[in-house]
């Protein structure tokens, strides 16, 4: 949060004693828990993780149906079969990739719009004023009147 506000900062380097309280007593369980905590609650990226992958599974699923197209209408060798030996598993196979991809892709558009609700429900400023270039509070009016 202090980084986010925009203060200058400057970083102080020092030497930690070693710890007095022997070892610690928070378990890697708790401190997993801060880490995901901080990128969650800093970063929609893992929102917009499905999405990509909804992206990249439509395509791998328009790949995988048009070679797998190809193999019933060629009727090749692949891996030792042929489509025609497999009744039905071309058209199942690639309806179930197919519509994986799209829930993935939903999945992603929902978690793009709770991530910008999230991010507006946090009511964080815009932006935050570094410095004023002398200009007076607004009146009552709303207009900022220049100081003399």
């Amino acid at each position: 949060m202090r980084a986010w506000t925009g203060f200058r900062q400057t970083g102080l380097e020092y030497e930690r004693d070693a710890r007095a309280a022997g070892e610690t007593k928070y378990p890697f369980r708790k401190l997993v828990r801060l880490a995901t905590d901080g990128v969650f609650a800093f970063s929609s990226l893992p929102l917009q993780f499905a999405t990509y992958l909804g992206l990249c599974g439509v395509g791998c699923s328009v790949l995988a149906g048009l070679f797998l197209l190809i193999w019933r209408i060629c009727g090749f060798s692949f891996m030792g079969h042929r489509a025609v030996d497999i009744p039905g598993w071309t058209a199942a196979v690639v309806a179930m990739l197919f519509i994986s991809a799209i829930q993935f892709l939903i999945l992603g558009c929902l978690g793009e719009y709770i991530g910008r609700i999230y991010n507006e429900v946090k009511q964080r400023p815009r932006w935050i004023v570094g410095a004023s270039l002398g200009l007076a509070p607004a009146p009552e009016d709303g207009h900022p009147q220049v100081k003399p």
